[in-house]
């Protein structure tokens, strides 16, 4: 029981002053149609660490939709959503932030360090490196995993 408190009490301070989160029930056909997409990315491409919300993906398409999940869905605080970059050394690290930048309207400075390693030569078929999608809530995610589980995914 003790440890419920901390947690609880770890909870709200992380959180102070914000919601973090409000979860809307799809009322259409094209939100319930953007809820299940966005569960099935996280199943498929998600981080299944405690509280992470996290999806990693090269394809804009992917990350675009998970984003929309997340902002429209999920309804979280904007400003608690981040992303991480993973490129080959033979990119420029700029050009891919700014990329990024442009395609999801998360500004550079929520970016987080940018993971380089070393290019091998192989072609690529995204030019701009591997996305990371970085949003924690366990609350939030305790709530997916339930949806989750009510689709038996």
């Amino acid at each position: 029981m003790r440890n419920l408190a901390i947690s609880e009490g770890l909870y709200k301070w992380h959180n102070r002053n914000i919601i973090p989160f409000n979860y809307k029930q799809p009322e259409t056909l094209a939100e319930r149609e953007l809820e299940l997409a966005g569960l099935l990315i996280y199943k498929c491409e998600g981080s299944k660490a405690r509280g992470s919300l996290d999806v990693t993906c090269a394809d804009p398409k992917v990350i675009l939709k998970y984003l929309s999940y997340l902002r429209n869905i999920c309804c979280v605080q904007e400003s608690k959503i981040s992303l991480r970059l993973h490129i080959h050394d033979s990119m420029n690290v700029h050009e891919a932030i700014e990329y990024w930048t442009k395609l999801t309207g998360v500004p550079p400075e929520r970016f987080g360090k940018t993971y380089v390693k070393p290019d091998l030569g192989k072609k690529r078929k995204y030019p701009f490196g591997t996305c990371s999608i970085r949003f924690y809530n366990i609350r939030l995610q305790e709530i997916v995993l339930r949806k989750l589980e009510e689709l038996q995914l």
